[in-house]
């Protein structure tokens, strides 16, 4: 089975950028949690998403080309489960006053 390289419907030119870029290959690094090299896993098209998970919808999409990155499917949403439980966390604990030196 092939990877599928068909256009989205959102921003074609943007898409066909970044996939021209990474050869249509995931280009995640191991925010997913997982350590690994650009990893192509499975035969589905990748998604462009931003690199930076924690834009609101709306900065994501004035995210310049260099600014995004292909995910596979399971890079994309195990990074963005990893991204959301930490805000959790930050949130959770960011009420404790910060530990000083003195």
């Amino acid at each position: 089975m092939s990877i599928i390289h068909t256009a989205p419907l959102g921003n074609p030119p943007a898409w066909s950028l970044v996939m021209d870029r990474c050869a249509g290959q995931c280009e995640c690094t191991g925010s997913c949690g997982r350590k690994h090299d650009p990893c192509g896993r499975g035969t589905t098209r990748p998604t462009v998403a931003p690199a930076d998970l924690a834009l609101s919808p709306v900065e994501a999409a004035h995210v310049p080309v260099s600014g995004l990155r292909a995910w596979c499917p399971d890079c994309h949403r195990l990074a963005r489960r990893r991204h959301a439980q930490a805000a959790v966390r930050r949130a959770q604990h960011g009420n404790e006053p910060t530990p000083t030196l003195f």
